[in-house]
C-alpha cells in the first residue's frame, strides 16, 4: 500500500440568491484544512444540456504527443520513466510512465491523483502501478494535475476554464497511450481519486470509446462545493451564480455515459468530506452498470482492501499480460 495520506477537501455549501460572480480572494492551493461541524449532502446534479453538447466543451485538435524523458528508474523488472508530454503549442504535463518487461501489447491505466497533504501529485498511485506492472503486465500513465493542485480557484469563470483545460490535457494522456506500441488500445482503464476522480469522470465519459473500464474513488458530486467551502472567501450573495458556472461540468452529469466494460465506485463509511448520503445519491442515480464497494475508513482510502479490490477489478476488466 502507498504511504499514509491525509486529505483536506470537503463538502457542501449553502445556496443563496445572488449577484453575478466577481473575482474573489482564495486560499493557498495547498491541502485544505478540515472545517468544524458536519457536512451536508450535495444532491447529484443533471444539467439540461444533452450529452453531445456537454462533450463538445472538451473538443480539441488531436496531434502527435511529444514525450521528453527526464530519467528512468528500474524497480525489479519494471521501468519507471520520469517524463513530460505535450501536444505542439500546449503546456507540458509532468508524468510517470510505468512499463512492464516483455514484448507485445499490454493493458494500460490512466491514474489521476487526489488533493491531500501527502502524495497530492503524480506519485499518488505510483507504488500500485509498479506492483501491477510486475504482477499483471500493466502499463500506467500517472500525470501531474495542476488545478486545483498547483493553483486554486479564484471565484469566477476562470475556474470553469481551468477544469476544461485540465480535462483536455488528461485526454492527451490517452493520446500518448494510443501512440505506445506496447499498449493494447482495447484494454485501457481510468482510475481517479477525489478531484482526480471528478476530472476522471468527465474524461471517461467523453472518451468512453477509448476506455474499457473506470474506477472512481471518493468523488463529490459538484466542483463548487469544495471550492466555496475550502478555497474561497465567497460572499453569500455570490454563491448561487458561482455554482451555476459549473452546471455543465458536474461529475454526476457524466456518470451515465461511462464505458460499459465496468465501473467500480469506492467510498469510505467514515468520510468527513463525502457523507454516506452523498455517496448513496451518486451511486444510486448512476445508470451505467456499476459495482459499489464501501470501506470502514476515511477519505484517504489508505487501507489494503481498497487497493486489493481495485487491482482485482482492473485485472478482471482488462485482463493481464501481453497479447
Amino acid at each position: 500500500m502507498r504511504s499514509p495520506w491525509f486529505l483536506a477537501v470537503a463538502v457542501v455549501v449553502t445556496a443563496l440568491v445572488a449577484q453575478p460572480s466577481v473575482v474573489l480572494a482564495s486560499t493557498a492551493p495547498a491541502a485544505r484544512e478540515r472545517a468544524t461541524g458536519h457536512t451536508a449532502a450535495t444532491p447529484p446534479h443533471r444539467p439540461a444540456a444533452g450529452f453531445a453538447e456537454l462533450a463538445h466543451q472538451f473538443d480539441y485538435l488531436r496531434q502527435p504527443i511529444q514525450v521528453t524523458e527526464n530519467g528512468v528508474e528500474r524497480r525489479g523488472s519494471v521501468l519507471v520513466h520520469d517524463i513530460s508530454y505535450r501536444a505542439p503549442g500546449q503546456d507540458p504535463v509532468l508524468a510517470y510512465l510505468v512499463e512492464p518487461s516483455g514484448g507485445g501489447r499490454h493493458p494500460a491505466t490512466l491514474w489521476l491523483h487526489w488533493l491531500g497533504e501527502v502524495h497530492a501529485d503524480r506519485t499518488d498511485f505510483l507504488d500500485e502501478a509498479v506492483h501491477l506492472a510486475g504482477s499483471a503486465g500493466l502499463v500506467s500513465l500517472l500525470p501531474q494535475q495542476v488545478f486545483p493542485f498547483d493553483y486554486g480557484p479564484v471565484g469566477d469563470s476562470r475556474d470553469r476554464d481551468a477544469i476544461i483545460k485540465q480535462v483536455i490535457q488528461l485526454r492527451r494522456g490517452l493520446d500518448l497511450l494510443d501512440q505506445r506500441r506496447n499498449v493494447d488500445p482495447k484494454r485501457v482503464a481510468l482510475v481517479g481519486h477525489d478531484y482526480g476522480g471528478m476530472s476522471g469522470s468527465i474524461v471517461a465519459a467523453v472518451d468512453r470509446a477509448r476506455l474499457r473500464s473506470t474506477v472512481l474513488v471518493a468523488i463529490d458530486s459538484t466542483w463548487s462545493n469544495w471550492f466555496v467551502k475550502f478555497f474561497l472567501d465567497l460572499p453569500q450573495e455570490q454563491v448561487v451564480p458561482y455554482m451555476a458556472l459549473f452546471d455543465s461540468l458536474e461529475p454526476t452529469a457524466y456518470l451515465d455515459h461511462l464505458p460499459r466494460g465496468g465501473l467500480l465506485f469506492q467510498f469510505a463509511t467514515d468520510d468527513f468530506y463525502i457523507p454516506n448520503g452523498v455517496a448513496d445519491q451518486i451511486t444510486g442515480s448512476t445508470a451505467t452498470p456499476h459495482v459499489v464497494r464501501k470501506y470502514d475508513t476515511d477519505h484517504a482510502m489508505e487501507i489494503a482492501a481498497v487497493e486489493h479490490d481495485r487491482d482485482v477489478f482492473l485485472i478482471k476488466t482488462l485482463g493481464s499480460g501481453h497479447r
